[in-house]
């Protein structure tokens, strides 16, 4: 079996594990209470629109930028640099975003008087 082959059953079954796991947290948070479905809801519709604020786009650096660095061979550097920059990247954003939250918390309360 090839390389391929072996990555992406490996990847299917991932996939897989993850999807299973996402439906049954759906179904145990369904079942409890539906006010708090909803509120699940909105948070992971807030984090599915964060996500490329908090990445700042650092994906496409590293498929334009990486062949150069190889060529080089400064791949580990390369690979460094985006390291720091992501754990810089996601620091200053939740900070940036506990902020936000310390300042509207009083309008989250109002929004949200059961939790």
């Amino acid at each position: 079996m090839g390389v391929i082959q072996r990555q992406s059953i490996k990847y299917t079954a991932i996939n897989f594990i993850g999807t299973f796991l996402g439906f049954l947290s759906v179904i145990f948070i369904y079942t409890l209470d539906h006010p708090l479905y909803g509120y699940f809801q909105t948070v992971y519709g807030y984090a599915v629109l964060l996500v490329p604020f908090l990445s700042f786009g650092i994906q496409s650096a590293i498929v334009k930028f990486y062949p150069e660095f190889v060529q080089q061979n400064k791949a580990s550097r390369f690979l460094v640099y985006t390291l720091i920059l992501t754990t810089i990247s996601v620091l200053s954003s939740s900070i940036i975003l506990l902020c936000l939250y310390f300042l509207l918390r009083s309008w989250f309360a109002q929004l949200f008087p059961n939790f």
